[in-house]
């Protein structure tokens, strides 16, 4: 770090977006890579999947890990590499072990599921170049119509939230030999909102009891059991800070409350700055030196990285912001790097990528934790509360996964990526027939909606 400049150390808290793919090496795509990581000296990457029209590409394992590899071996600093593995590693990768939404584990009342997936995660992800993982999600539904956090929430109990996030970070933890940085998000607390923070500024009505009582309970279970690092949330929090400030942006937030009050000392990560709910109302410039300043360790996704790094640069040599400030959290980044193993070992095993490095799908101890989740259809023994959402004049009943080859009900299975368009609460799929019975009754009007792809934060 001696021999670092400044404008080494603001690159450092800078992440940029890559899909996965193995750009021709002559592409302009691959170039800026080049750039960015060997010239500009970026900290790290995260992997993100690409929508092209109605599909999403996800990343083929071994092309990921090459492409990882090259990085590395290019980057003069390691490379610290994330990724929103909200479903495991399957989430942005193919070919790796499949599970469902937070709230299926939530739905089961058994945290030692969400333990298992996250010693899985953390062995596929270390197996592919992946060290961070945005996961697991602390937000508490507590709002039906909220758009975004929805079934990536482990639901709307605040004590059944923490048990599961304690569990998962516990999992995420439990192998040295995969050791991963862990994440809860989104602070402070995504749930009770109608607004996807995507597109524009959310804001959360609640005053500072019932943050209390409620948002923040899951993030003091996270802290307490060593959860690495917290992502910050675009919405705006009026008990807390100005009406109109992002979260990500207000020093009374992850200053005051994160730092102070909660006495978390970890890593604080900003959602992806290119969202519409700090885009909008902020330039690439601005919201990065102000993130900065209010206590966020790590500038994820800026539209413009090189404006970026520009802009917090040019703050400190203005001394709004002092190097200092800059370096403290430079010296966390450096420190999760050196605690990975990356200034020993910062590539990976290509040869290794197509034998399981998890425990196999089909032994006895996957067969047990997926038997409590993946059981009948429409006659689900998971003793779901029953809740229902309106769509249109519609009621709808829950979702529940079918069985592999034929649903409690008899129907045979069909595929599983169907997923209507309405607010659910359980991650689960229809088989053909009680689909197509639940749109003659219920939902007519919407049945060939497109769709839902998954939030890239």
């Amino acid at each position: 770090m001696k021999t670092m400049t400044l404008r080494d150390e603001v690159a450092q808290l800078v992440f940029i977006p890559f899909s996965g793919a193995s750009p021709n090496t002559r592409s302009r795509a691959y170039l800026k890579f080049l750039r960015l990581v060997q010239t500009t000296k970026v900290g790290g990457l995260i992997l993100i999947n690409v929508s092209n029209g109605h599909l999403t590409a996800k990343a083929e394992p071994y092309a990921l890990a090459s492409f990882l590899n090259r990085m590395q071996r290019l980057a003069p600093v390691p490379l610290l590499v994330g990724g929103d593995f909200e479903r495991g590693a399957s989430m942005r990768v193919d070919a790796t072990t499949v599970f469902p939404n937070a709230m299926a584990f939530g739905a089961t009342g058994d945290p030692e599921l969400s333990r298992y997936e996250g010693l899985v995660t953390a062995r596929e992800a270390r197996a592919l170049g992946i060290h961070w993982v945005y996961f697991p999600v602390a937000d508490v539904n507590n709002n039906p119509d909220n758009p975004i956090i929805n079934i990536r929430s482990y639901g709307e109990n605040p004590k059944d939230v923490a048990a599961h996030v304690t569990a998962f970070i516990e999992g995420a933890h439990s192998d040295a030999k995969n050791l991963v940085l862990t994440t809860a998000k989104h602070f402070p607390g995504h749930g009770d909102t109608a607004t996807d923070s995507h597109m524009n500024l959310a804001t959360i009505p609640a005053d500072r009891d019932r943050l209390d009582r409620l948002e923040l309970v899951p993030f003091r279970a996270a802290i307490a059991a060593g959860v690495d690092s917290i992502m910050t949330a675009h919405i705006a929090v009026p008990a807390l800070a100005p009406p109109n400030l992002p979260a990500t942006l207000s020093p009374a937030i992850l200053t005051d409350l994160l730092r102070k009050q909660l006495g978390f000392h970890g890593l604080v990560i900003t959602d992806a700055l290119d969202m519409g709910g700090v885009a909008k109302g902020f330039s690439t410039g601005e919201a990065c030196v102000r993130a900065i300043e209010a206590g966020a360790d790590t500038l994820l996704m800026p539209t413009d990285p090189d404006e970026a790094i520009r802009a917090v640069t040019a703050a400190v040599l203005s001394g709004h912001l002092s190097r200092t400030r800059i370096q403290e959290s430079v010296v966390k980044i450096l420190s999760a790097k050196e605690r990975l193993g990356l200034d020993r070992k910062r590539l990976v095993d290509t040869e290794a990528i197509p034998m399981p490095r998890s425990v196999p799908s089909k032994s006895p101890i996957a067969r047990s934790r997926w038997s409590a989740i993946r059981t009948g259809c429409c006659r689900s023994k998971l003793r779901i509360r029953p809740v229902t959402w309106s769509c249109r004049r519609a009621v709808i009943p829950p979702r529940v996964w079918c069985s592999r080859r034929k649903s409690a009900n008899g129907h045979k299975r069909r595929s599983s990526r169907w997923t209507p368009r309405f607010r659910a609460r359980t991650s689960t799929t229809l088989c053909g027939t009680c689909r197509r019975r639940a749109a003659r009754t219920l939902w007519r009007p919407s049945l060939r909606s497109r769709p839902i792809a998954g939030p890239s934060g």
